[in-house]
């Protein structure tokens, strides 16, 4: 898997994808490699993961920060999903540990790491929720 950190210019295209800054078709074209090949599949699973836990600690630097932030102005869903890595962060720091925000990020990382299986699911369950709502929206 390629280095997960928020400036790699090798995920430009990944980072693209999840800011929404995509054009439809190029959208649709990623999808189609994503659902064919589990290995892209997890590896945006990751790097989204990175970019919220990156977010959340204080980590991007000022442009990708500018560019998540209006990611987040449109979705719904980045919202909510940086309400849960701001209280999981939140929790840590409660029960009492002493470690510095690189600490956290760390021990964010190791839970998604060991949760791996879980996480996939439930993004794979928001992917599927996302769409029924584009779904009802248009026929209804």
């Amino acid at each position: 898997m390629k280095s997960l950190s928020a400036d790699n210019s090798d995920n430009a295209e990944l980072t693209r994808y999840l800011l929404g800054e995509m054009s439809e078709a190029e959208q649709t074209e990623l999808e189609v490699r994503y659902f064919g090949d589990p290995q892209l599949f997890a590896e945006l699973c990751a790097w989204r993961s990175n970019l919220f836990d990156e977010y959340v600690g204080g980590g991007l630097s000022p442009s990708m920060r500018l560019r998540f932030e209006a990611a987040i102005e449109n979705s719904w869903i980045m919202n909510e999903r940086i309400r849960f890595a701001e209280t999981l962060q939140a929790a840590v720091e409660r029960r009492g540990t002493t470690a510095t925000s690189h600490s956290a990020r760390r021990s964010l990382r190791s839970f998604t790491t060991n949760h791996r299986k879980l996480i996939l699911e439930a993004a794979l369950l928001l992917m599927m929720l996302a769409a029924a709502r584009v779904i009802l929206r248009i026929f209804f």
